[in-house]
Parts: C-alpha cells; sequence; structure tokens
C-alpha cells in the first residue's frame, strides 16, 4: 500500500479498524484457551517428549480469496517495479537495519563473484522485505501504545521477520561456502552457527590427516619418454643388417675384345 497518496485521517480509520479486528480475535483466541486449559489431561510423565504431529492446512475458497498470492507459483512470484514502490519502498528503512549484506572480498576471483552477486541480490531484497514490517507495527503500535509481544499480529508478524532473516543467514552461508570453494582454500568454511554434533575426529586433525596421506601417495615426477628410450638402448638385441649386395655388381664384367 502507498502510504503516500493516503490522508492522515484515512490512514489512521484503517488503522483502528484493524486494531479493533485484533481484539476480537484475541477474545476468541483467549476463550478458546481457557477451554482447553478446563479440559481433563492425562498424566504426564517427565521422561516423556511429545514431537508435534505434522498438520496440513486445507485450502478453502473464502482464505484464498484473502491471499491470492497462494494460488501462484511461489518459486516464480515477481513483483513489478510499481508493486515492489508500493509493497516495499513506499516504507522507510528503519534506522538500526542494515540493508546492504557484508561485501565480498575484493581479491576473490571472478568466477567467486559471479556466483556470489546472486546470492548477495537474494540477501538485500530479504532485508528491504521487513521494512512493511517494521513500518506496520510501528503504525499500531502508534494507535495502542499498550501492545506486547503476546499480541496474535505482532507475534506472527516478529516470526514472519524470523523466518526472512533465516533465509538470509542461509544465503550468508553458502556465500562462505562459494568463496572457500572457489579459492581453494584448505580446511573447512566459516560457519555462522556451529553445530551442537561432534564428528568422529576433530577436524584440524582430520584435515591434517588427509593432507598429510595426500602427500605420501603422490607419485614421483617421470619422464615417461626418456626412459622409454634407454630402456629400448640397453635392452635391445637387434642389429642392423648389412646391406643386401648388387647381384651385377658381384658378377664381374666381361673383358672388353679390343680385337
Amino acid at each position: 500500500m502507498n502510504t503516500d497518496n493516503q490522508t492522515p485521517q484515512s490512514t489512521e480509520t484503517q488503522i483502528e479498524v484493524m486494531i479493533r479486528a485484533i481484539n476480537a480475535l484475541t477474545a476468541k483466541v483467549g476463550n478458546l484457551t481457557v477451554e482447553r486449559a478446563t479440559e481433563p489431561t492425562a498424566e504426564e510423565d517427565q521422561h516423556i517428549t511429545a514431537n508435534v504431529p505434522a498438520t496440513v492446512l486445507n485450502v478453502y475458497p473464502e482464505l484464498e480469496k484473502l491471499i491470492p498470492s497462494m494460488s501462484d507459483d511461489f518459486y516464480r512470484t515477481v513483483l513489478t517495479e510499481e508493486e515492489k514502490r508500493e509493497a516495499i519502498y513506499a516504507c522507510p528503512k528503519s534506522s538500526n537495519v542494515s540493508y546492504n549484506p557484508p561485501p565480498l572480498n575484493d581479491s576473490a576471483s571472478s568466477a567467486v563473484k559471479k556466483a556470489d552477486s546472486a546470492l548477495y541480490a537474494i540477501q538485500t531484497a530479504l532485508a528491504h522485505g521487513t521494512r512493511p514490517i517494521d513500518y506496520f507495527i510501528h503504525r499500531l503500535l502508534q494507535v495502542d501504545p499498550t501492545l506486547t509481544l503476546d499480541d496474535p499480529v505482532v507475534d506472527i508478524l516478529n516470526t514472519l521477520r524470523c523466518v526472512m532473516g533465516n533465509v538470509a543467514a542461509m544465503a550468508t552461508q553458502s556465500r562462505l561456502d562459494n568463496l572457500h570453494t572457489g579459492m581453494n582454500f584448505t580446511g573447512k568454511p566459516d560457519q555462522i552457527v556451529e553445530s551442537d554434533v561432534k564428528p568422529l575426529m576433530d577436524s584440524e586433525k582430520f584435515e591434517a590427516q588427509l593432507a598429510a596421506s595426500k602427500t605420501a601417495r603422490r607419485p614421483r615426477v617421470r619422464k615417461p619418454f626418456r626412459g622409454r628410450q634407454q630402456a629400448g638402448t640397453q635392452n635391445s638385441t637387434y642389429s642392423k643388417p648389412a646391406p643386401a649386395q648388387n647381384p651385377e655388381a658381384a658378377t664381374p664384367s666381361a673383358p672388353t675384345n679390343n680385337h
């Protein structure tokens, strides 16, 4: 929504309507929570952890009308420049957010830079995609200063923002892997988040053993052509045959009769 074309009064009216709808939704959620709390539950075992079962939301016409893009191919959804201006760039930037991803090192090869540019563009788009979220929560807070993280709308928007940040972090790790592989660096690429699962052998020891093993198996540099030539010269018993005599040259010519 392009806020530049709207009057402050109309914007405030829309926000107030949304606040009333949010309050009504919050009340309904609270009633459901109370009902569930009064239901008898089975005795819980502190040694048993229950996993959340997988659920599927079956899309129905009313929901699809409110989320038109749900019917589109998510991986081929492209906004036009006009849509970007209205949905993203019409919203101000937040003062404490960096919208420029970490730059690539200048000494990187051209192949590394080419692959990195695509990931960099994705990160930039994700960062700017948070602008509508931040601005919307700001507008809600101006109408209702008592908003907290427990508010369902604020909660889902924060969740959405964290999901976008997680995708941006995945792109950062891919950029690190691309730089490490493209520049033929040794060892393991830097990890944004170190895994809690430890490998069987320490990574540094493994890399050292692997490098030593490769050095030990490295074949000696030989000159095969010279080796074959020397071997043929030393071991060959082949002797050059004597040239065949010309029969005519071997037969003495008859003396010339001068008489």
